[in-house]
């Protein structure tokens, strides 16, 4: 790093008498003529437009980020929870069979075993803030639709029943 630059072979002491002796070259006349040809078309026809596909590839790079902010989005406060598209199978699994009981006033013959018991959550609503003896609280109504399935194994018959149930819950609510 202590290396000091190459210093040229030309002698800067009289540069400005150098740069005296120096002479412009002529400006050529057909240089002249072929600006002023482009600057007449330009006028005439306007600039080139811009290629619509030049746009387009700087806008989806931009889309691209953005449906993926907004799917995280989501995903961070919603989660997919689609109790629908649960195997059938895998539900029956994780409901122990004394669980699986038929709706009340029915009659299923004894033949019938319980393969699954499943509970839909169709709706929420909020019934208001209630003051009770232990702070503000929130009664919240919610719309269940129950499924139960039989199988008679000898025959292979399938029986489901889809019956209705509302619940209230009581919620505290925190305030601070």
């Amino acid at each position: 790093m202590s290396e000091k630059p190459e210093e040229p072979d030309f002698d800067f002491k009289d540069l400005e008498g150098q740069l005296k002796k120096l002479a412009p070259s002529p400006l050529k006349i057909d240089f002249l003529e072929e600006l002023e040809r482009d600057r007449s078309r330009v006028l005439s026809q306007g600039f080139p437009k811009e290629d619509s596909r030049k746009q387009w590839k700087r806008l989806v790079p931009i889309l691209a980020a953005a449906c993926m902010m907004i799917a995280g989005y989501l995903y961070a406060h919603f989660g997919i929870n689609d109790p629908a598209s649960d195997d059938a199978d895998a539900l029956a699994a994780t409901v122990p069979e004394s669980e699986v009981l038929p709706p009340q006033n029915s009659a299923i013959d004894p033949r019938f075993e319980p393969v699954s018991a499943q509970g839909y959550l169709i709706q929420t609503s909020s019934g208001g803030i209630i003051n009770s003896d232990n702070g503000p609280v929130e009664k919240m109504d919610l719309e269940y639709r129950d499924a139960y399935h039989w199988r008679d194994p000898e025959t292979g018959t399938n029986l489901r029943i889809f019956t209705p149930r509302q619940e209230s819950l009581i919620v505290p609510v925190d305030t601070y």
